[in-house]
């Protein structure tokens, strides 16, 4: 159970960084 949440964690982590960057490269054009 600490395993799947911890996967889903970094999971939930990577998807917001990554979201974040391609928001970024798109605002700036």
């Amino acid at each position: 159970m600490r395993r799947l949440y911890y996967h889903f964690e970094g999971r939930a982590v990577t998807i917001k960084i990554v979201g974040g960057w391609v928001g970024g490269r798109i605002e700036m054009g």
